[in-house]
């Protein structure tokens, strides 16, 4: 009889002991399990090549400004000339320069045409008749001024003539000389170098000239205008910011302590106070490889400020109605 108690008892421990076994099992089934996450902040922008600020590469008055905040652009469209017209005259002058210094060095570089030479050589031939005649008259007035003839001044003119035929026939045979020859090398390469600088001051006129029109470098919108016509802008002055707003991104700050959970391809959601009863499904599509200082203070008074944090580059998976620079909320789903 005592035998049958016991073996009763230890039957009723082991059902008691798997019927609680059983329900545990069950309501660990039954619970669902939460989606970890963490929160984190940021700003809506728009990737770098799709914003652009358009400043002054030159010092000058504004002359025209043709759009206004909000206009829509497109890439290549002439937004603002600056006063240009002392370059547009000195650009001028200095082709008319240019040009003469190119014709130059090429004729000397080129040498000179057989028509020139024979040119040369028949000038020589007729100073050197020229004088042969200069000196056959003072041989002769100088027995005429000895037999008292002619008077000295006379015999002067003689012989000034001779000396002006000996000059001429030096000069010219100079010339036949450089013709046949041609200039000399440091002659050329002073020729050449002329006509490169007179080159390179017409390019850097020009490539000034341009730098006073301002063009769109992309299809968008006039985010901010920050000059008005006549208005002076000195070099690197901004004048219009452009950016092209169909694809808004978020750059999130996250938490030094966060960042080995951090990972591409993590979905998030967006809120913001200006929205509060919107979400927005995003998604992480960039991670830094590098950590760095906060580029402003959280409003999270739970964060601690001076904390590196990771930037990360958030997607929108939607159309949202976000604007440029908008502080927003993440909730990232890990």
């Amino acid at each position: 009889m005592h035998k049958i108690v016991t073996i009763t008892i230890v039957l009723f421990l082991f059902a008691g002991a798997w019927f609680l076994w059983s329900g545990e099992e069950q309501t660990s089934k039954a619970a669902p399990k939460v989606a970890e996450s963490l929160s984190a902040e940021g700003r809506i922008a728009v990737q770098p090549d799709r914003r652009a600020l358009l400043s002054a590469e030159v010092a000058g008055r504004m002359e025209k400004i043709f759009v206004d905040n909000l206009a829509p652009v497109k890439k290549g469209q002439l937004l603002a000339i600056q006063y240009n017209a002392d370059l547009h005259s000195r650009i001028f002058q200095t082709e008319e320069s240019y040009r003469m210094a190119e014709a130059r060095y090429r004729e000397l570089a080129s040498g000179y045409r057989s028509e020139e030479v024979e040119e040369a050589s028949a000038e020589v031939r007729r100073a050197e008749s020229e004088l042969e005649l200069a000196r056959r008259n003072e041989e002769r007035d100088r027995r005429l001024f000895l037999e008292q003839v002619v008077s000295q001044s006379r015999y002067d003119v003689t012989i000034a003539e001779r000396k002006k035929a000996e000059a001429g026939l030096s000069a010219v045979q100079e010339r036949f000389k450089k013709f046949s020859r041609g200039e000399r090398k440091e002659t050329i390469a002073a020729a050449h170098a002329e006509m490169m600088s007179q080159k390179f001051a017409l390019d850097s006129l020009k490539a000034s000239y341009e730098k006073t029109f301002l063009k769109s470098p992309l299809d968008g919108i006039v985010i901010r205008r920050y000059l008005n016509a006549s208005e002076f802008a000195d070099t690197a002055t901004p004048v219009i910011e452009v950016a092209d707003l169909s694809e808004m991104i978020v750059e999130a700050e996250i938490n030094e302590m966060d960042a080995g959970r951090i990972k591409h391809g993590l979905k998030a959601v967006v809120t913001s106070d200006a929205y509060p009863d919107q979400t927005f499904q995003a998604q992480i599509y960039e991670v830094s490889e590098a950590l760095k200082s906060r580029n402003s203070d959280p409003e999270d008074p739970a964060v601690i400020v001076d904390q590196k944090i990771l930037p990360v580059k958030v997607k929108f998976l939607q159309e949202v109605p976000l604007k440029l620079g908008m502080r927003v909320d993440l909730k990232i789903l890990l």
